[in-house]
């Protein structure tokens, strides 16, 4: 204290300590992020003990998975679940499991799952589907086995993941090994991918998966509306076209939220996209040729997802507006969280 001054430096906030570099586990994450703020509590909680074996040691880990939970690994290859077990997983599926994003045709799913079982009675289902295919068929049985399991009560990760890692493993494999252009499946099958591993908190491996999906949605012309002549894909149906829309649309949420949540720029720009929302029908009510005659619009699944997406771009605009790294005038701030309060008020 010199002349009534305090000479010490600014004081940190209690409420919100300050984070030694911007990294977890090696890999960036801004100090604003929701990510960041998890870790500052878990270091004022319970402290940082260190990592117990070292197999979960970052520097011992391949890159696209460092800092993850390491997989469960087994022996045996998996298989499909026989017709018994089958229809209460896909159910669990489309019905608990991923309520929010619908990438998928449901009564296509069947089919593939119908075609693999009669043909090979589960075994290698590659051989029958072709290798995009059958990984979408695998990890949909890894996110259900894993939310039965959860749901039963399991605490430990043997118990938890040995199932579903192994179908997600094998998963990965196909889509790693795939040839020629891509597909509508080629992305459906790392999207799946990526929200397993988002779910069961591997969030770095996820992170990779997810910008190796960014690529393949370019490349197949995405975030582009579509023409009367498709020059990516000659199947261009109706079931086919939506579902181009709906995985689009669930990767542009997946973009704008990991984005919030891990402090990371965002991948898609509005003004690069002209892509329309998937229409709202319910898969039962979709054909090759458009929705049957029976379809109405009242109480469609597709409506909560098509509002995420809405909302996904209303999170988008705050996060590029209001918490950018450039500097911004208070009075341009609050112009514009004004102007972003009115979008959600009509959200």
């Amino acid at each position: 204290m010199t002349d009534g001054q305090d000479t010490r430096g600014p004081s940190r906030s209690r409420s919100s300590p300050e984070l030694d570099a911007t990294e977890i586990g090696g890999q960036y994450v801004d100090t604003t992020s929701g990510l960041s703020f998890l870790a500052r509590a878990r270091k004022r909680l319970i402290g940082f003990r260190g990592l117990d074996t070292e197999s979960q040691n970052p520097a011992l880990q391949p890159l696209t998975t460092a800092g993850d939970k390491p997989m469960v690994t087994s022996n045996d290859l998996p298989v499909l679940p026989d017709n018994y077990e089958a229809p209460e997983l896909l159910d669990l599926y489309f019905d608990v499991c991923i309520a929010t994003h619908k990438p998928l045709h449901r009564p296509t799913v069947d089919r593939w799952y119908a075609m693999a079982q009669s043909q090979n009675g589960g075994g290698n289902v590659s051989q029958v589907l072709g290798h995009a295919k059958a990984s979408v068929l695998l990890c949909i049985f890894a996110v259900a086995n894993f939310h039965r399991q959860k749901a039963r009560g399991a605490t430990d990760d043997v118990t938890a993941f040995t199932i579903s890692d192994a179908y997600v493993q094998q998963s990965a494999k196909l889509t790693e090994t795939e040839t020629g252009a891509p597909h509508l499946e080629s992305a459906q099958a790392r999207l799946i991918q990526v929200l397993y591993l988002l779910m069961t908190s591997r969030v770095n491996q996820a992170w990779y998966i997810f910008g190796n999906l960014l690529q393949i949605l370019s490349a197949m012309g995405m975030h582009r509306r579509d023409r009367k002549r498709s020059i990516v894909d000659s199947r261009a149906d109706y079931i086919h076209k939506q579902c181009r829309k709906r995985v689009f649309w669930c990767a542009y949420i997946l973009d704008k939220y990991l984005g919030v949540v891990l402090g990371r720029p965002r991948h898609f720009h509005d003004d690069d996209i002209d892509q329309d929302y998937p229409d709202c029908v319910n898969d039962d009510d979709m054909t090759p040729t458009g929705r049957t005659t029976e379809s109405n619009n009242e109480d469609c699944l597709l409506d909560g997802f098509v509002c995420n997406a809405k909302l996904s771009r209303i999170v988008g605009k705050i996060s590029r507006e209001l918490y950018s790294i450039k500097s911004m005038p208070e009075r341009n701030r609050i112009v514009a969280t004004q102007r972003l309060t009115r979008e959600l008020d009509e959200w």
